[in-house]
């Protein structure tokens, strides 16, 4: 009878073993940042640290890469409360904002005249006029609870540091708390205020029919000089505006540029 003789015992070897276990390493790892990204649209290896040496990359929720022919779909699909973003496609500059009522938000930057009506102190209307919605990009950044917008919004504005936001705390008005006695002070002031109803916007018309364009010193003298109305001009640069591709002349005669810059 022959008995076959092993001469060394098997046994797996130490690099083996240390193979092994890196390799479950990486895969618990890619699984907790995969956890990670599905709680949050924000993710870096940074955020295990508790700190952000570089600007985060993200991941909106959703992009709508031209608001203006996807006005209706914006509307219609964020009928919740959330973070959103604009991104000026010229020059890369940011806004970040929160709403509890998304679809109301947006439906307002659509509106030429609560662009107009709020303009002053805001720079992400006055890019919007002057650049028009066509070269922005609208993202949700992430959709949250009503109670914790605000909280969300505030982590966004510090690691984003988006260059449209003149006020770098979240839910406040540009940072300001105005006193009583500067209440006051503000209300006499407006008391005896003369106002003056005419717009300081220039308005360049050119009549498409004679070749010729005449740059007017207000809204009011351009109006009048086309035999209209103010508000026929802000109406019409807004359907313009919304429908960039299919605009027709003022009056079937006449392009209208309003110079708010």
């Amino acid at each position: 009878m022959i008995i076959s003789k092993i001469d060394k015992p098997v046994f797996i070897t130490p690099i083996i073993l240390v193979v092994f276990l890196c390799f479950k390493l990486a895969i618990s790892l890619i699984n907790l940042l995969l956890d990670l990204s599905s709680e949050s649209s924000i993710y870096t290896l940074s955020i295990l640290a508790g700190d952000f040496p570089v600007k985060p990359k993200v991941v909106p929720v959703k992009i709508y890469s031209n608001p203006v022919t996807q006005k209706r779909v914006i509307v219609e699909e964020n009928k919740r409360s959330g973070i959103y973003r604009w991104v000026n496609n010229i020059n890369g500059k940011t806004y970040v904002g929160s709403s509890r009522k998304l679809n109301t938000r947006f439906s307002a930057y659509f509106r030429t005249s609560f662009l107009l009506h709020r303009l002053r102190g805001s720079l992400i209307y006055k890019a919007l006029l002057k650049h028009g919605h066509s070269n922005f990009t609208l993202e949700i950044l992430e959709y949250c609870e009503p109670e914790i917008v605000i909280q969300r919004e505030q982590f966004y504005l510090d690691n984003l540091e988006p260059e449209y936001n003149l006020c770098k705390t979240a839910g406040s008005s540009f940072g300001l708390k105005t006193s009583l006695e500067t209440r006051a002070k503000m209300s006499a002031i407006a008391k005896n205020r003369t106002y003056s109803h005419k717009p300081s916007f220039k308005v360049e018309v050119e009549d498409l029919l004679n070749n010729t364009k005449t740059v007017y010193k207000s809204m009011r003298e351009a109006a009048r000089s086309l035999d209209s109305h103010m508000s026929s001009l802000l109406r019409w640069e807004k359907n313009s505006l919304h429908n960039e591709e299919s605009k027709k002349p003022f009056k079937g005669r006449y392009n209208i540029v309003i110079m708010r810059s």
